[in-house]
């Protein structure tokens, strides 16, 4: 073929095409989302990098789909398990879950999506009891295996939602470094459907690894710590020690004290109770026509290690060293002659016999640390997984929940989290003075009551027995004091809303607290209302004196429609009713004042024992900030 120049210039020009073509509309580079580190670096990338679409059809849909029925049919088994190991309460639940008929679905190749949307609602019945987590994980996975299912069928496409979400995502990234309820709140829905209709995981794991930090964070002081493991030994025991060649009997004084110490360690709590002391006291033996007389004086040091990885507490053995300083005082025989023998050998073996005392006694010691401590760390063992099931079984359990030790504080960090983003600052730091601080961030409260409150139908005695689950008893008391004034809710019961139940602002020195309502239902009605409002009132943190941390209301609480406006709109006929009706009973749920009182450390040891060590000592609030969203307070140990 002749090459012309118009023909040479159509070559080079589709060359050009061909070769840039891959340059437009191709996939972001993925890998730099690694090095992005705030949430605002990332709005700025999705600027140039929005997400493409990824359409559920043919074999994609159906693998995607595939991994869904999968993953619900592990969970419902999961949940079968959980109901069965608790009894008749189990049973009744399966019932009111209609497990069975869901188990039988679901293991179907493909499920009847009526009978699953059917069983769908009893996951969603308003009771409490379905924050559980096992059965928090069967209601998402039905949620998602529907929604797909029907996305599949209508042959949806995702490309207008994904654009809607990508712009709606920048907006608020951008102004992220404002931890408010509004941002956090965006930031769930838009990464929640993300993740419903499967699109943009990189984006999706992105947030969550800059939005997924500790909001909740516990520093405690060798100080206080170690006042709870010294205390003096004092100990009179019959023993039998190998000392002269052959076992001898009598009573020896073991005194000492015990004592801890703060082992450093990143990973977990690392710290070791050491007893220090002395033996002293007098044996003997006889053996035929020879008397043997000692006195000891040794001394003794043991270490046990106690750690705890934020699941369960461990000890290994411990360790003893033994110095032993016995003094033989007497030899006694019947004759000069075999006296004389008998001194001989007793001399000659007491290198042996101290060797075997030494071991007797290090044994003894190790025996006896290893026995209290152990049953001391099995007794706590216990106390704390019925904690940490109750919270688990409530979907509270922090997950993770990282422990460390330096050379003078013992510090617990966990993520309370429902498994959505949140947007936590890095975590305050203690006073260097500090001997117990707590820093909670208002997501963490917003989490706790999502789990147990969302979608709860509760009345007035329902919100009282969470109330004291979740409030200090300082707070909880003061509480109960106001409620008893007023008779019980006989209006009837209201439905939190499904998505945050209540939102805290933790700012200025100040702690806002929105109840948000969705529905109102009357005790004289079949149905109730939806009536989307919020009770909001105030505290601030008003003073620290010597009877401890003193919260005061600052805004009486006021129930108010969600949009409500007065510039806009006024109140309807309705929601002034409904006003009207839960005002007062609702009012009455947050007390004037509060406080955080100081504790006596002999009150918070709990030891019944009557020879045990009275403790000393009282642990008092020193100061209290709320900013930025974090609410930290500082106690010191003052004697």
């Amino acid at each position: 073929m002749k090459l012309n120049h118009t023909n040479f210039t159509a070559v080079i020009s589709l060359l050009f095409i061909l070769c840039t073509l891959p340059c437009f509309g191709q996939e972001p580079n993925f890998g730099e989302l690694n090095n992005i580190t705030s949430l605002t670096e990332l709005a700025s990338w999705l600027e140039k990098n929005p997400p493409v679409a990824v359409p559920l059809t043919g074999i994609t849909g159906q693998r995607v789909l595939s991994q869904a029925l999968t993953t619900l049919r592990q969970n419902v088994a999961q949940l079968r398990n959980y109901l069965r190991s608790n009894g008749s309460i189990g049973s009744k639940w399966e019932q009111v879950l209609l497990l069975n008929e869901l188990q039988t679905a679901v293991n179907q190749q493909t499920p009847n999506l009526q009978t699953l949307e059917n069983i769908q609602s009893r996951f969603h019945s308003h009771q409490w009891g379905l924050e559980i987590t096992e059965i928090r994980k069967v209601a998402k996975g039905l949620n998602d295996y529907i929604l797909l299912r029907n996305a599949i069928e209508e042959s949806y496409d995702p490309s207008e939602g994904v654009k809607e979400a990508t712009e709606r995502l920048i907006k608020v990234l951008k102004k992220s470094n404002r931890p408010t309820f509004n941002a956090t709140n965006e930031i769930n829905i838009i990464i929640n459907w993300l993740e419903e209709n499967r699109q943009a995981p990189e984006i999706c794991q992105t947030v969550r690894r800059l939005t997924g930090k500790y909001n909740f964070h516990v520093q405690i002081s060798d100080k206080l710590v170690l006042k709870f493991l010294k205390r003096p030994i004092d100990q009179t025991q019959q023993v039998s020690e190998y000392v002269s060649g052959q076992t001898q009997t009598g009573r020896v004084r073991t005194v000492g004290e015990t004592s801890g110490q703060f082992n450093p360690d990143p990973d977990k709590i690392n710290l070791s109770v050491v007893l220090n002391g002395t033996i002293t006291g007098n044996v003997f033996s006889q053996a035929r026509n020879v008397t043997v007389s000692s006195s000891i004086n040794n001394k003794i040091s043991a270490v046990k290690n106690i750690y705890f990885d934020g699941n369960r507490l461990t000890t290994p053995p411990a360790r003893a060293n033994v110095q032993i300083n016995s003094t033989i005082t007497g030899i006694n025989s019947a004759g000069g002659l075999v006296q004389s023998a008998a001194t001989n050998r007793v001399y000659e073996l007491k290198p042996q016999a101290d060797a075997d005392a030494a071991y007797r006694t290090r044994a003894r010691i190790e025996s006896s640390m290893n026995r209290e401590l152990g049953d001391r760390i099995t007794k706590a063992n216990a106390r704390f997984n019925q904690t940490a099931e109750l919270y688990r079984s409530r979907g509270l359990y922090p997950d993770p929940f990282d422990c460390s030790t330096t050379e003078h504080a013992l510090k617990f960090s966990a993520l309370v989290s429902s498994g959505i983003p949140l947007i936590p600052h890095g975590v305050p730091e203690a006073p260097g003075n500090s001997d117990f601080f707590i820093a909670i961030h208002q997501s963490a409260i917003m989490e706790s009551c999502k789990t147990m409150l969302a979608d709860l139908k509760a009345n007035h005695r329902v919100f009282m027995i969470i109330a004291q689950s979740m409030l200090p008893e300082e707070a909880y008391n003061e509480l109960l004091k106001s409620s008893a004034q007023k008779k019980d809710n006989t209006e009837g019961s209201f439905y939190f809303n499904d998505q945050y139940p209540v939102s805290v602002q933790f700012t200025n020195n100040t702690i806002q607290f929105d109840i948000r309502i969705d529905a109102f239902q009357a005790k004289d009605s079949a149905e109730p209302q939806e009536i989307p409002m919020n009770l909001t009132t105030t505290y601030k943190i008003d003073k620290i004196d010597k009877n401890g941390l003193w919260f005061v209301r600052i805004k009486d609480p006021e129930l108010i429609p969600r949009d409500f406006e007065t510039e806009t709109r006024k109140l309807t006929t309705q929601e002034t009713t409904l006003r009207n009706r839960l005002q007062g009973e609702l009012k009455n749920s947050f007390p004037e004042s509060f406080q955080i009182k100081p504790r006596k450390l002999e009150e918070m040891s709990n030891n019944n024992n009557p020879d045990a060590v009275k403790l000393t000592g009282t642990i008092r609030p020193v100061s209290a900030k709320a900013a930025n969203g974090w609410l930290t307070i500082n106690w010191l140990l003052q004697e």
